[in-house]
């Protein structure tokens, strides 16, 4: 009888600690549960606050690039194909045509610095334009950056791989719209300029812009309109941009290839002009404007 009571209270004593452990690891369960919800909530938020910073970066650098260029000069090539802003102080000198290409020089005090370079898009191998821009630079690019010009895929060269000869991202080359042109934006910096040659390339290419014309338009339509400066909200900068209020939360973004609508900033106007469709730039309709009364 003795050892049967003995017994049982072991038995007691082992279902009473084990519990006593079973409780107090459910205790534990939540609170590592909890640990870990704080842990993600406190990287996430870590992830968060990175990015809100790097966007605020991103929007002050473009804001300050975009100061800087207002007061530059305005190229448009003599076809009107393509334009874009180059510092005040250059000189832009003439198209010179060799054979398939025309060039453009742009000089600071008499010193070549800037090159523009049209050429024709032609493959010598297959006799049809080239596809796309690895297959036109060839053998001879070894690292680049894909950028965009004005909603072209575009690519700034970083090394030519010509012995001896380093080039950091001073050469941007993209196509024109229709595929028929290649451009070349070359920085012609000296050893002793090559700190500035980044900076000055991507000021530019923020502001270039091809000039296309949309052929897919809507019918004619008419609004009384508040005309605004709109150039900052473009992308990139385009000095040729001007928003219309029609109403309060109602804008429109428009340009206009036949009516300078600089002249009318700030006054009220009725427009007739057409919605270029399938284009929107943020939540606003670009549109043309045709005519003014």
């Amino acid at each position: 009888m003795e050892n049967q009571i003995n017994t049982d209270g072991q038995n007691n004593q082992i279902i009473t600690e084990n519990s006593v452990s079973g409780v107090s690891q459910k205790l534990k369960e939540p609170r590592i549960i909890i640990f870990v919800v704080l842990l993600v909530i406190l990287s996430l938020g870590g992830i968060f606050a990175g990015i809100y910073h790097r966007q605020k970066q991103i929007i002050t650098s473009s804001s300050s690039i975009n100061d800087t260029i207002a007061n530059w000069r305005t190229y448009g090539s003599i076809d009107n194909s393509l334009m874009f802003r180059y510092p005040a102080e250059w000189e832009a000198g003439k198209e010179r045509v060799y054979g398939s290409r025309t060039v453009t020089e742009f000089k600071y005090k008499n010193t070549p610095l800037f090159e523009l370079t049209l050429q024709g898009n032609y493959n010598q191998i297959t006799g049809k334009p080239h596809d796309n821009l690895n297959e036109f630079l060839g053998p001879k690019l070894i690292k680049s950056k894909d950028i965009f010009i004005d909603g072209q895929v575009a690519k700034k060269i970083e090394d030519q791989g010509e012995p001896g000869h380093v080039i950091p991202y001073e050469e941007a080359i993209v196509f024109t719209p229709d595929n028929k042109t290649i451009v070349s934006l070359y920085y012609k910096s000296s050893y002793y300029d090559k700190p500035n040659a980044n900076k000055i390339l991507d000021q530019i290419l923020l502001g270039f812009k091809f000039k296309t014309k949309y052929s897919d338009l809507s019918e004619l339509k008419t609004a009384d309109v508040l005309v605004q400066d709109g150039s900052y909200y473009g992308s990139p900068f385009d000095p040729d941009l001007y928003q219309l209020e029609i109403e309060q939360s109602h804008h429109l973004f428009a340009e206009s290839d036949t009516i300078n609508l600089k002249q009318y900033l700030g006054k009220r106007i009725k427009v007739s002009y057409r919605e270029v469709k399938g284009v929107v730039m943020g939540e606003q309709q670009l549109v043309i404007v045709e005519s003014v009364e």
